[in-house]
This record gives structure tokens, sequence and C-alpha cells, in this order.
């Protein structure tokens, strides 16, 4: 179908959503989405594909049942085979996961036998899941391709940054990477301050799920302080996703609010690699090797010399946590 065939058929029939991985649990959370959306997206079709054909009955029946209890007038089909999915699609959503859970235990679990954080967007576990499932996205991309043109395609598949990179760099297919932790860190500190997540604004550096909070504003005004000591106090309570020990290597719990950086230890670095940290204080910088829980002084070093990176001035996000669970192993 030619493009601009494609663009009159939206204009006449509304929207086609097909949603590669339609037996992800994330799906119910798009269709009430898109229910509650009706007025300014018009879709007419949605279709959900997974090669697992239990898992897209169960979720599939439940985004029926969804769409019939809100009267949504939208189409619902499920299938398991991709081309009759993407074709005439005007968007495409990938949220799949190549290998299953058998392959995200062990993405988790070899890089912990070498003292490496297991995780499945970074690091070992990141990168053996991103060349399992770079081949399958490019496969996708070439079939929307060739019965979808003009499609975009959104990806939520992790690890999302460098699958999006490589759709990029190896196909014509438009396409952007979705990853919903910012949203998730803004509407949870709203939640802690009692505001509205539209007065939040946020400084946010990073790619999943390798990112640190830098900044918190509240109407324009700073309130990173009260947020870090809230999120400190949830922690302490069990209430948050790090683990409280992180103000101690850290040092997030002596946090100097007027210099922005701790007085006892002063300003932190992480390597590149995750493996060492430089703590940097009065007189002296110390480099600590995880592996060997021994440092070496490198006074009057620079760090940009030692291959060192400055560590962001950060609430404990998913990268921050990363370094702190390593560190606490280590212990």
């Amino acid at each position: 179908m030619a493009i601009s065939e494609l663009q009159r058929r939206r204009e006449v029939s509304g929207l086609k959503i097909c949603v590669i991985g339609g037996g992800s649990t994330y799906t119910p959370e798009l269709i009430e989405g898109l229910i509650e959306r009706r007025d300014e997206l018009p879709v007419a079709t949605m279709t959900l594909m997974d090669i697992d054909e239990n898992r897209l009955r169960v979720v599939g029946g439940l985004a029926g049942r969804m769409l019939q209890a809100a009267e949504a007038n939208i189409e619902l089909s499920l299938t398991t085979q991709r081309k009759e999915a993407l074709e005439g699609a005007d968007y495409v959503i990938t949220q799949i996961r190549v290998g299953g859970l058998a392959c995200r235990i062990q993405d988790e679990k070899i890089p912990l036998q070498f003292g490496v954080v297991g995780q499945e967007t970074t690091g070992p576990g990141g990168f053996a899941k991103a060349v399992r499932t770079i081949p399958v996205l490019l496969d996708i991309a070439h079939d929307m391709a060739e019965v979808a043109p003009g499609a975009h395609l959104i990806n939520f598949t992790n690890p999302s940054g460098i699958i999006t990179e490589a759709l990029l760099k190896y196909t014509t297919t438009p396409t952007v990477g979705l990853c919903n932790s910012p949203v998730g860190f803004q509407r949870g500190i709203a939640q802690q301050l009692g505001v509205a997540p539209e007065r939040i604004q946020l400084n946010y550096v990073g790619l999943n799920h390798l990112s640190w909070i830098r900044g918190v504003r509240l109407d324009g005004e700073d309130v990173f302080d009260q947020v870090l000591e809230g999120a400190m106090a949830l922690a302490r309570a069990g209430e948050s996703p790090f683990s409280p020990e992180c103000s101690d290597p850290l040092e997030l719990g002596n946090y100097d609010s007027s210099s922005r950086i701790s007085p006892r230890k002063g300003k932190h670095y992480v390597r590149a690699s995750n493996v060492h940290t430089r703590v940097q204080g009065p007189g002296s910088t110390r480099r600590v090797d995880r592996h060997q829980g021994q440092g070496r002084d490198l006074s009057g070093v620079p760090a940009e010399a030692t291959g060192f990176l400055p560590l962001a001035r950060g609430i404990p996000g998913t990268g921050t946590r990363d370094l702190c669970h390593k560190t606490q192993q280590r212990r």
C-alpha cells in the first residue's frame, strides 16, 4: 500500500495499532490508556500478536472485556502470525522478551558469579539480551516495510536504548524508543510531595536503566533536598525501591545542601565500567577496587587522568542503585 493511500485510509477509517508481544502484562495498561483517550486518538483496530497462545488468550480476553465494558468502538483481533498482525498498521508497538523468563534468569544470575550486577538493560545481562533481541526487531522492521509501509515503530522492548539505536542505524523504519522510568519517578515524587505530577520538573540524565535525577523543582522552586530526605526516609521504612544502605557508601545521609557535596568525604566518582569508585576528601583521594576491597592513594591526580567520571548528583535511581547494590555485595 502506498503511503498516500495509507494516509487516506487513516482519515476515513481510523488508526490501526499492532502490538507485537500482545500477551505481555503491559497490554491491559495500554488498553486502558486508549480507552481514556479515545476522543483524542481515533483508533479503529487493535491487533495483539504473540507467539505464546496461552498468554495471548488470557491477556487478549481481558483486553476484549475492558473494551466491551467501556463501550469503546475499537475492533480487537488476536493472532500468532506476525505479518498478518502488521499488515496495514499505522503504529506498531514492540514489547517482547526473546528467550522468555528463562533467559532473563540467566541474564541476571550469570554476572553475579563474577561480581557484576545482573540486570536486563545494563552490563553483561543487558548486552546478552540485546544480542538476542536486535535481530528479531530488525526482522519486524523488515516486515513492516513490506506490509505496513509508512508505519511508525514504538519500541518498549529492553534494552530500549541499544535496540532503538540499532533500528535507527540499520533500518529506514520511523522509530521511537520508549521508557516509562522518567514519568514514573515524576509521579512518585509528586505523590511524595502531595502535588499534581505536572507541577514537578526533573533534571533527568542517562538511558534506561542507567539514569540519575540531578535536580527536582516544584513550580520552578528547587526541592531536591526535601525530596532526597523523603526518599531516604521511605527507604529506611522499606517502602522505596532502593536500599537504605546506599546512604553509607554514597554519603546521602550526610548531604550538604549548601555545597551540594557530602561534608565528610567530598565528591564521588564512578568509573564508566561501574567497577571502581574514587572518593575524594580533604587532602586525599582514594581509588577503591571492589573486587579486592582495597584502595590506593591518588592524591592530586585529576579525575580525567584516571579514567573516572563524576558521579552525578542524584537520587539513587536505577544506575545509582546498581552501584550501591554492588557495594553492598562486596562489603
